[in-house]
């Protein structure tokens, strides 16, 4: 279910739901409650939560909130160790992440979206990354690439919900 005003996609299909973000980081003219989270996602099994992105848990000019503001926060890829967006001081965005061919689609109990963003395209290269979701009722599948010119090191992060210990299905 595309919810288009808000920027989010929602995925359900058996035990799984995910919440896909697909906005940009906030309203043009007030960034600064945004974060460096483009294209990440909220993941539920049988109902309890899974994979989650933090919130901040202080409005302080610090780095604790440039932290949790940042990309390595949240369920998504991060590229040569820089944010997606450019979140700095307490309520600052500098360059922002554009999403762009976002798409989703249905067929029987598959349900999948798919999304680009250009964060990243002021590193050497102009690196883009993409990312597909898909779900059904026996797996939930997060597919990432990158695309652009040169060698970059890309990291993935899945952050687990702090009830998470140990995932099983009885």
């Amino acid at each position: 279910r595309m919810l288009a005003a808000s920027g989010y996609v929602r995925l359900q299909s058996g035990p799984f739901r995910a919440i896909f973000d697909v906005a940009e980081i906030g309203p043009s003219y007030l960034p600064g409650h945004g974060h460096a989270d483009v294209l990440s996602l909220e993941v539920s099994l049988d109902g309890r939560r899974l994979v989650t992105n933090g919130g901040t848990s202080s409005y302080a000019n610090d780095a604790v909130r440039d932290d949790e503001r940042s990309t390595s926060a949240h369920a998504t890829v991060e590229i040569d160790g820089y944010s997606s967006s450019e979140v700095w001081a307490s309520f600052r965005v500098g360059r922002r992440a554009h999403p762009f061919d976002v798409s989703a689609a249905a067929e029987d109990d598959v349900v999948s979206a798919a999304a680009s963003h250009d964060g990243y395209r002021w590193l050497p290269g102009k690196p883009v990354h993409r990312r597909r979701v898909t779900v059904s009722p026996t797996a939930l599948s997060v597919c990432d690439s990158v695309t652009g010119a040169g060698n970059h090191c890309v990291v993935a992060r899945f952050p687990l919900h702090p009830s998470v210990t140990s995932i099983s299905r009885e």
